[in-house]
């Protein structure tokens, strides 16, 4: 039975300090979109590395299904406009019969 996933990552920013980021988990079942979890909606990344480490527990409980994860990195504009920086899919899949 599963009882949580844990996402855990590394950002590395080679570039200049983003002041307001917003890091978000996708979920999904089956290869539908099933969740979108905010992780930090305001995130500051400092030049180099920062860790992520976070527990998710689906809103609606596991069900059966291939449950796939993939982490959306955002920097927002002062207008409050979000611009894609990266996208993680990861390799671990979940499956629950």
């Amino acid at each position: 039975n599963v009882q949580l996933a844990l996402i855990e990552a590394t950002i590395t920013n080679s570039g200049d300090p983003i002041a307001n980021a917003q890091l978000s988990l996708i979920v999904s079942v089956d290869g539908v979109e099933v969740e979108r979890f905010a992780i930090n909606q305001s995130l500051a990344l400092p030049s180099g590395e920062t860790t992520i480490s976070e527990r998710y527990l689906p809103l609606t409980g596991w069900t059966s299904g291939e449950w796939t994860f993939e982490l959306l990195l955002e920097s927002v504009g002062a207008d409050g406009v979000a611009t894609v920086i990266d996208r993680h899919v990861f390799d671990e899949v979940i499956t629950i019969p």
